[in-house]
């Protein structure tokens, strides 16, 4: 089993983010998926209790934050098929570090890349491309919602198996409060 840990942006960012995951999965196939910035996936070496003891220890020592998005980018995988690029602020990598310091993973930031995905798919790379263009002429310009922060209060512990591409099976298992900054 495969679990992640997101922070979940709330209020009208999150609604407006809701709203444009939910138009390109029906445009292009694909699942809909809550939005989020994933600060540690692909955890399977702790059982369920112990995630769910670990994250709560950590959301207590987290001060609520915010993060700021830069640009709409195209990946070359299945879960970053279409994303919005997060600024890489302290907060956010302190946040992210501390997730992998309590779950004895390298807290090497390295290869970390803060953003929130708008779109999972397996579509051409082309066309994944020509979406993250479109997605930045409309959300930098006719709404500015690149220019928002986006309000972090609360982690989330989620079940997801990474080979259902449905996403059927993810489960949000329990919201941790952070501290308020």
């Amino acid at each position: 089993m495969s679990y992640s840990i997101w922070a979940e942006p709330r209020g009208v960012v999150r609604h407006r983010l809701q709203q444009e995951i939910g138009q390109l999965a029906l445009a292009h196939h694909a699942p809909t998926f809550s939005p989020h910035l994933t600060l540690l996936g692909g955890i399977t070496n702790h059982p369920e209790e112990v995630l769910l003891k670990r994250t709560e220890e950590v959301a207590n020592q987290i001060k609520a934050f915010s993060v700021r998005m830069t640009k709409p980018a195209a990946g070359r995988i299945f879960h970053q098929c279409v994303f919005i690029v997060c600024e890489q602020d302290e907060p956010l990598l302190e946040a992210a570090a501390s997730i992998r310091r309590a779950l004895g993973v390298d807290d090497d930031l390295n290869d970390y890349m803060p953003h929130i995905s708008l779109l999972y798919s397996d579509i051409e790379v082309d066309k994944r491309e020509s979406i993250a263009a479109e997605e930045m002429e409309r959300l930098g310009k006719e709404e500015d919602l690149l220019s928002q922060a986006v309000p972090i209060d609360s982690i989330t512990l989620w079940r997801t198996p990474t080979e259902d591409k449905t996403l059927n099976s993810w489960t949000l298992l329990k919201k941790f409060s952070l501290k308020k900054g």
